[in-house]
């Protein structure tokens, strides 16, 4: 009797009913060619979608079956347009969904139990967001297929109307895309660049007039910035003098284009006798940490587990083996804006010129593609609310008047690559340790990143591991930054990251890990 219970129950929830069988484009078709509201709606109804209570121009249901990571649920919609009548939209957030309405939208044979629908694609644009859109057209009909961004989740926007007349068809594209190296700056005259880091950031441009499918650096895919660029950094090992790094990126007809740039390191040189002596001078100011975890939020900011022990173990590590005094080293767990402000006064008040301070940051992050802005979120903010978070250019103001020496920001956070520069330093290059620094590692760009950190993970480790006496903050980044890219997962890249941070009185120089 259950069980008859739970089946009638189910029946009689059209909007979660399991649905195994996706909408056709048959379908779509005969709801857009229906001639009123009315009969649009009775359609709509009869493929289990819900009016919506708050919105009656938009009809929900939920799918349960098979989606690209094994049984899921998802989301369908169809918005109906009162001011246009002559447009339907289809919205889903399942990539399987969108695969298959794609490719029976293009074919002319029947793909996926759905009878292909020989459309002509007509030309596809790539946006600096990063969003694309594609335009396919047959006889009077147009589809446009935008591909956005949602609440950090990937959605896709079906948008169906009628031209007046039949839709010109596009000439095939036969032009490769175009490829313009932005950094290594050198590599924009020549294909051999000799570099002075064994860790080399590589950015390219890519355009092209039919949209650009994408770009490959070394075989591995890498995503548009928030700019529209593309970038990875490849590590030099040391037993590894030379590296060819392929650049090849692909149209959405077909097209390909590829670029070689070859990094060429000099060889290893060991620390000299100049070098030390800088390292001793340094090591006589004092070593301030302040180590912020923030893992409690207000309601609608889901909470973390790992922030508070994360920076727990970082400040053992810090004052077991390092020269870091227990009266030198501040923790602030689930701090406000303004007990993290009052902390920072009292750095600024009490640290010279002589002294060394890094500070750490683990907790919720957010960014802002309107105004490029990143936020950290501390105990007080709110969410949807920009006002109680702290951005990083509040950050940035703190750091620069705190009159240390060297300041090293670490923050394992999502977006915590936007408080800092990319690229290579000369300077810190040439090792002038003595010059003032400003310095942040990050445990990805602008990206999200997992609460379990696979970034401190390694981060807490070698600085356990670490026996040199004194270790510059480049080669400590240097010594786990494989080690993170190849342990984080596909699903969950990271790509940390190691920069200046400028504006904030960066000369050249690098914070610099000294042991008891």
């Amino acid at each position: 009797m259950k069980n008859l219970c739970a089946f009638l129950l189910l029946v009689a929830i059209p909007g979660f009913a399991q649905q195994s069988e996706g909408i056709s484009w048959r379908a779509l078709f005969e709801i857009h060619d229906a001639r009123d509201r009315v009969s649009r709606e009775a359609r709509i109804s009869s493929r289990l979608f819900q009016q919506s209570p708050e919105r009656s121009n938009i009809w929900r249901r939920n799918r349960y079956g098979n989606g690209t990571t094994g049984n899921k649920k998802w989301t369908e919609e169809i918005h109906l347009n009162a001011e246009k009548p002559e447009t339907l939209i289809f919205i889903t957030n399942e990539p399987a969904e969108y695969d298959r309405l794609v490719q029976s939208l293009t074919s002319g044979n029947e793909v996926s139990n759905a009878e292909g629908q020989g459309f002509q694609m007509l030309e596809t644009k790539t946006f600096p967001s990063g969003r694309t859109m594609s335009s396919f057209s047959k006889g009077s009909r147009l589809v446009e297929v935008l591909s956005n961004q949602k609440g950090g989740a990937r959605e896709w926007i079906f948008q169906l109307s009628k031209t007046e007349t039949a839709a010109p068809v596009a000439a095939k594209d036969q032009t490769p895309p175009e490829i313009t190296i932005i950094e290594p700056k050198l590599a924009q005259t020549r294909s051999l660049v000799e570099v002075k880091l064994s860790r080399v950031f590589v950015k390219v441009k890519v355009t092209d007039d039919s949209g650009v499918r994408s770009v490959m650096m070394d075989d591995k895919a890498v995503k548009p910035d928030l700019d529209g660029t593309y970038n990875a950094v490849f590590t030099l090992p040391p037993n590894l003098s030379q590296k060819t790094v392929e650049i090849r990126a692909t149209d959405h007809a077909g097209n390909v284009a590829s670029v070689q740039v070859i990094l060429k390191s000099p060889a290893q040189v060991p620390l000299s006798a100049g070098d030390e002596a800088d390292f001793d001078d340094i090591a006589q100011g004092r070593y301030y940490a302040l180590i912020i975890s923030v893992q409690n939020y207000q309601p609608g900011i889901q909470a973390l587990s790992n922030p508070h022990k994360d920076g727990e173990a970082l400040s053992k590590v810090l004052l077991s083996r390092y020269k870091f005094n227990p009266s030198d080293v501040f923790t602030l767990k689930d701090p406000t804006v303004a007990e993290l402000g009052q902390a920072l006064e009292k750095l600024k008040a009490n640290l010279t010129k002589r002294d060394n301070l890094l500070i750490f940051f683990s907790g919720h992050g957010e960014w802002d593609e309107k105004i490029g802005q990143g936020y950290w979120l501390l105990k007080d903010a709110e969410p949807q609310n920009q006002a109680t978070w702290i951005s990083n250019s509040t950050v940035k103001d703190y750091i620069r008047g705190i009159n240390s020496r060297h300041t090293l920001l670490v923050t394992d956070a999502c977006f915590g690559g936007s408080i800092s520069t990319k690229g290579t330093d000369d300077a810190a290059e040439k090792k002038i340790y003595k010059l003032p620094s400003r310095i942040a590692i990050t445990s990805g760009n602008l990206e999200k990143v997992p609460d379990n950190s696979v970034f401190m993970k390694y981060f807490l480790e070698r600085l356990r591991e670490n026996n040199s006496k004194y270790m510059p903050a480049l080669t400590f980044f240097s010594s786990f930054y494989t080690a993170v890219i190849s342990n984080s997962g596909e699903n969950t890249p990271h790509q940390p990251q190691y920069s200046r941070i400028d504006n904030t009185g960066h000369q050249g120089g690098d914070f610099i890990f000294t042991l008891k």
